[in-house]
């Protein structure tokens, strides 16, 4: 063929060699594409390297692998599916329902948009949801897994996990195997520490505390699994043993008059001790321990003309205590007399001075006190005013007390 100039042109020679070019480049783009790793079942459309990697998603939906090294990837918009690798990796997605995949290595992984699904894999792992609605799976290895306010689903997988909830209210939260510490936020969560020894503390709102395993569906003292008096319902958890011992801090003021002439007022203040003595038909009985009271009284009155005034020391003896701790009904009895005025007082009247002895007959049974059967070694306390001689007597006793448990003196 003759072209316009006067050349000539072998038009068949340059459309083979095209075609052939053509040929040979279907293949490699093809076996590009097939070599593409995969996330989540889909082909990668961003990969890395097996270094040390800064990837960056678009603000669609994004196919990310990070394979070795540590990473940096930022999903950006979209709902982007990241698989990190291997490596200590971090990872952001801000798009809806992204899924994220830490991998082997000790990743943090965030997630800024709503119906995430983080999962740490192996490795002791950070997770934190920035949005509701956002799934935290630890995997293996002690994570550290953190819930948003707007509830979401919290798992620690196998691992001593640390799991922090937000202010709303999760009812999809386990430990996982291992020994893992759940702490409830602002909402009304419901914990489940699943195997192993556990602790979970409710906070604000009204929480339940599932221990799980060892441990059946009673709270028990053998159980190990603990959970905190902030959660209100308590499932499978340690209960305290009630005290062997009791330490009881006691003062008050008894006022007497016979309505004419005469009155007296005695002020105490003691510290005694309680001993469990028996147990029967599930209540626990308390007496006095035989020795350990200490205290003090003070005295004034007054007799017609004549002015009374005492004070002294309380020393064992002086006071009777008899106590009773029900466990079926979540109440205790406290009952005492006392205590004693034994050292001399005087009397002063217009015509001299002489000893006289104060009288105290100050005495009471409290019963009924609400007694918390979940923490039945909590500190006690109360007070009263009663009438021993009845409502018309002379005789009137205010007092309060305090209870706490008490170490074996030996």
């Amino acid at each position: 063929m003759e072209h316009p100039t006067g050349r000539r042109v072998r038009v068949g020679a340059m459309t083979g060699l095209l075609m052939i070019a053509a040929v040979l480049a279907v293949p490699a783009s093809s076996a590009e594409a097939a070599a593409r790793p995969r996330c989540g079942g889909l082909r990668a459309t961003i990969v890395g390297t097996a270094g040390d990697d800064v990837l960056r998603g678009t603000r669609g939906k994004d196919v990310i692998v990070g394979r070795g090294g540590n990473d940096r990837i930022d999903g950006r918009g979209g709902a982007d599916v990241v698989c990190a690798g291997s490596g200590n990796d971090r990872v952001t997605v801000k798009g809806r329902r992204s899924r994220v995949r830490g991998g082997p290595g000790e990743d943090r992984l965030r997630a800024d948009g709503p119906q995430a699904v983080l999962s740490g894999d192996q490795g002791d792992d950070v997770l934190t949801a920035g949005a509701g609605g956002v799934a935290l799976l630890g995997g293996d290895g002690d994570d550290e897994i953190t819930g948003a306010d707007v509830p979401g689903r919290q798992d620690g997988g196998a691992g001593n996990d640390l799991i922090l909830l937000g202010d709303g209210n999760d009812v999809a939260v386990h430990g996982g195997p291992g020994s893992d510490r759940i702490f409830g936020g602002g909402g009304n969560d419901r914990m489940d520490g699943d195997d192993d020894v556990d602790e979970c503390h409710g906070g604000a709102g009204t929480d339940t505390c599932h221990g799980g395993a060892p441990g059946g569906p009673e709270n028990t003292a053998a159980d190990p699994d603990f959970c905190a008096p902030d959660a209100e319902v308590h499932i499978s958890c340690r209960i305290p043993a009630v005290p062997e011992r009791w330490k009881l801090a006691i003062e008050g003021t008894s006022n007497y008059t016979n309505g004419t002439n005469y009155d007296t007022e005695i002020s105490w203040v003691v510290t005694a001790y309680v001993e469990q003595y028996f147990k029967q038909d599930g209540r626990t009985w308390y007496l006095t321990a035989a020795s350990g009271l200490s205290g003090s009284w003070t005295g004034t009155g007054r007799n017609g003309e004549c002015t009374i005034e005492g004070s002294g020391d309380v020393v064992d003896g002086d006071l009777s205590v008899t106590m009773a701790l029900d466990e079926l009904s979540g109440t205790y009895d406290l009952q005492w007399s006392g205590p004693s005025v034994r050292t001399p007082g005087s009397i002063s009247c217009p015509w001299g001075t002489s000893s006289y002895s104060m009288t105290n007959r100050a005495a009471d049974t409290a019963k009924y006190q609400t007694w918390d059967t979940d923490d039945p070694a909590h500190p006690l306390t109360g007070s009263r005013t009663v009438t021993p001689d009845g409502p018309d007597g002379g005789l009137v006793v205010s007092y309060t007390w305090r209870l706490e448990p008490a170490a074996d003196p030996s």
